[in-house]
């Protein structure tokens, strides 16, 4: 798709919904704006609900062949995030992938629904290196009492942390508002209030809509590099898991990767 692209006059863009999430965006602005400094490092530890996550194992994601697994079909949005807030392209992946939870021998009786052919991992952590130096630590539950991620950004300056829920542990209130700490070095803690908006996927859906309809704050679309970037992660990781060493991102993607003026100067 790349290649047809570069032949084309159009251009392509990757819906990856989560870059319109106002939380995100919010992120996104404070790390421009040079908030924590240059950005140095990552940890996003994302999570399912049981129902959520036991539906992969019932679909037809449930076989990797089809689906490459939850770090293709799921893991891509959160691999675009990452590159978005570092503003840097992912070079080397080491990882690993396991299965806890939707097995042969299951917990509940609606475990027992998973069928028996499913041979995706429920659980996967990786350490993605950028080129400008730059290392994010990642890891998926399938499997959890919540919902929704814990972020934290390091960069020169500081530091930044949020929480992300989607569905909160059973008994608790959705929050009306997400809330990011802002740690700068030497500086007060801030805490930074952004309103929770109604919608599908938490309002990023419509906005994401509105901007490739109508032009709108399109530039914050994801283009078809990074797209092809975000799956070329989660292969990364699988092949990772498999042999036991890390993977170049670039080897994945022969023709598709070009240096580009803000990392060209910056590889070792």
């Amino acid at each position: 798709m790349v290649a047809a692209e570069r032949r084309s006059t159009a251009s392509v863009r990757v819906a990856h919904n989560m870059r319109f999430l106002n939380l995100h965006q919010m992120i996104k602005k404070l790390l421009v704006e040079g908030a924590i400094g240059t950005p140095t490092g990552a940890h996003l530890a994302y999570r399912l609900r049981p129902g959520h996550g036991r539906s992969y194992f019932q679909r037809w994601h449930r076989r990797a062949a089809a689906s490459g697994g939850l770090q293709i079909t799921k893991s891509c949005h959160h691999f675009d995030l990452l590159s978005w807030w570092l503003a840097d392209r992912p070079r080397e992946v080491v990882g690993w992938t396991r299965r806890l939870h939707y097995h042969s021998a299951p917990d509940t009786a609606e475990d027992r629904r998973v069928p028996t052919d499913a041979d995706i991992a429920d659980t996967l952590s990786a350490a993605v290196r950028y080129r400008g130096g730059a290392v994010a630590h990642y890891s998926l539950s399938a499997r959890s009492p919540w919902e929704g991620y814990t972020l934290t950004l390091q960069g020169t300056g500081g530091e930044l942390s949020t929480r992300y829920e989607v569905a909160p542990p059973d008994g608790a209130r959705l929050a009306g508002e997400y809330t990011i700490r802002l740690s700068p070095l030497g500086e007060p803690v801030r805490a930074l209030a952004v309103p929770r908006e109604a919608g599908t996927h938490s309002g990023a859906d419509l906005r994401m809509i509105d901007a490739l309809l109508r032009r709108a704050g399109a530039e914050e679309a994801a283009s078809a590099v990074d797209g092809a970037l975000a799956v070329a992660v989660g292969e990364a990781l699988t092949r990772s898991a498999a042999d036991g060493g890390p993977v170049s991102v670039d080897a994945l993607l022969p023709g598709v990767l070009e240096p580009t003026p803000t990392t060209a100067g910056r590889e070792g």
